[in-house]
């Protein structure tokens, strides 16, 4: 018991993290939905928080750049026991002044797992944002007469 409590420590047979969302392309303004499912380990553990970041990776001239856009912040700490799954309802609103996603933009949610006295554990699932409908037929239009986004633009 007590290696599998060191190793847990270290982060092998910890509790891990996954969020489960419905879809992975949302439109501005959309509501986004899943779900977080905490999966215990090996032993034991107290989870002090979990924090959900919507993140945004921008690419521009050969420079790399990344923002946190909105922290969705689960911070009532319990304890999950060897083997247990808890699964808990995730929902929150893409902005409606984000970028769209592109060719240098692109945006994740990261999942942090606070551990007490442990190595952490974090998920990234990657989301796609779109142009409202009507705007999506304006892109679409433009594309059908010889216009196409470049890179850096």
């Amino acid at each position: 018991m007590v290696l599998k409590n060191f190793l847990a420590k270290l982060g092998h047979g910890g509790a891990k993290v996954d969020l489960i969302l419905d879809k992975q392309e949302y439109v501005l303004d959309e509501q986004v939905s899943g779900e977080l499912v905490i999966q215990g380990g090996t032993v034991e553990q107290h989870i002090n928080k979990i924090d959900i970041e919507l993140v945004m990776s921008l690419y521009y001239k050969n420079h790399h750049y990344t923002q946190t856009v909105q922290v969705f912040p689960f911070h009532t700490p319990f304890n999950i026991q060897p083997s247990e799954k808890k699964v808990f309802p995730f929902s929150c609103k893409i902005p409606s002044n984000l970028l769209l996603s592109s060719h240098s933009v692109s945006y994740y949610f990261i999942t942090h797992l606070d551990i007490a006295g442990a190595v952490d554990h974090t998920d990234r699932d990657y989301v796609k944002i779109l142009p409202p409908a009507r705007l999506q037929n304006l892109l679409k239009a433009f594309e059908q007469i010889g216009f196409y986004e470049k890179h850096d633009s």
